[in-house]
């Protein structure tokens, strides 16, 4: 009879020691379960990359509108002059920040600061060109702001309208931008480092670490800051800039690549570059990208193959973390990357590139 009343109590107590586990395991993931049912719904209307190879065919810009009648950029290219390369743009980038603002109302509650803090890293390029616009005392290029998360339509008017730099920073003041104006800068260089910074920081302090998949969202932003400063440090050693300010013109990571910034900035020639960078997962891209650079000093392949290594471990991430955030960060940035290719690929229709040379440089 004891050993019958002790079978039982172990019995329960597994039990409950299950269950307790399953509800650990499912609570965190809940909110997004209708939000990520919504989200594959949209990422199913993405372009295929087959059909993204066909659109290179296009002879025109009418044409390659034409070829995009069956995806959801047709309302927006409706609406715009499609034989005019800058309307084309300003078309696509509508409908992209449409799909943000969209994705946004789709998120649960528990996501939004999170992805707030994801949309810094849009309104820090609008804060980029009206900078430097203010800085250099010319005017604001047509097309290269939007209102996007906190620089809604009239923060936008209020920082478009202002004269000076320091007025910038008055109408800056409510947001967590105001920071960046206790510092004075001597470059837009400078500025345009400092704004990447804060946004990496502000997103770095959202993705928690007790919230589901924290761990897998910061290495993908890290990734994404990570290949930004390579591009830049690459820029800057071809363009012989002083080795003393390279540095202060990268985005500290704390990652793998952040700790090498002194060997990297160092290095004589960019295939020491590359060799420092062994060990680290950009090795083999850079490494490709360079022995097609050697052939026509082309500093594009670099950009195309790191951005190709980004989408790669974006989607190979996907099936291994199918609930919680990532599924929104992997539409995102997807959804950016044919945003992208269909910049390219209208670009080269309008400069008459063939199809081939396209292919080669879409994402």
């Amino acid at each position: 009879m004891a050993q019958e009343i002790i079978f039982v109590s172990l019995a329960v107590a597994f039990t409950l020691f299950v269950l307790v586990y399953i509800i650990m395991s499912v609570v965190p993931i809940t909110p997004f379960i209708y939000s990520n049912s919504r989200i594959q719904a949209k990422a199913n209307l993405l372009i295929p990359n087959q059909k993204i190879k066909a659109l290179t065919e296009a002879k025109s810009l009418r044409e390659l509108a034409s070829k995009l009648k069956d995806t959801g950029y047709i309302d927006d290219l409706n609406n715009t002059d499609i034989d005019n390369l800058k309307s084309f743009h300003k078309a696509i980038e509508r409908n992209f920040f449409r799909s943000l603002k969209e994705l946004n109302s789709l998120s649960p509650k528990v996501m939004r600061p999170l992805f707030e803090s994801y949309m810094a890293f849009f309104e820090v390029k609008i804060l980029k060109a009206i900078f430097r616009a203010k800085f250099s005392n010319t005017g604001i290029a047509e097309g290269t702001i939007y209102p996007i998360g906190r620089l809604d339509n009239i923060m936008l008017k209020r920082l478009v309208d202002t004269k000076t730099v320091a007025d910038m920073a008055v109408i800056l003041e409510p947001t967590p931008y105001n920071e960046l104006f206790k510092e004075s800068y001597s470059s837009t260089e400078e500025f345009e480092v400092a704004v990447e910074n804060l946004a990496f920081d502000m997103f770095l302090k959202s993705a928690k670490s007790k919230m589901h998949d924290a761990k897998c969202i910061r290495d993908m932003i890290k990734k994404k800051c990570d290949i930004f400063n390579i591009l830049a440090l690459i820029k800057m050693k071809v363009r012989k800039v002083d080795k003393a300010r390279q540095k202060s013109l990268v985005v500290d990571t704390h990652s793998a690549l952040s700790k090498k910034y002194d060997l990297l900035i160092n290095a004589e020639k960019l295939e020491d570059f590359i060799r420092i960078c062994k060990g680290l997962p950009y090795h083999d891209t850079l490494k490709e990208a360079y022995e097609k650079y050697k052939k026509d000093s082309m500093l594009v392949h670099f950009e195309h193959g790191l951005y190709r290594f980004f989408k790669n471990y974006v989607e190979d991430n996907e099936l291994s973390h199918m609930l919680g955030p990532y599924p929104l960060f992997s539409y995102m940035i997807k959804k950016k990357n044919e945003n992208k290719n269909l910049f390219i690929i209208s670009k080269g229709i309008d400069s008459r590139l063939s199809p081939k040379k396209i292919q080669e440089m879409i994402i």
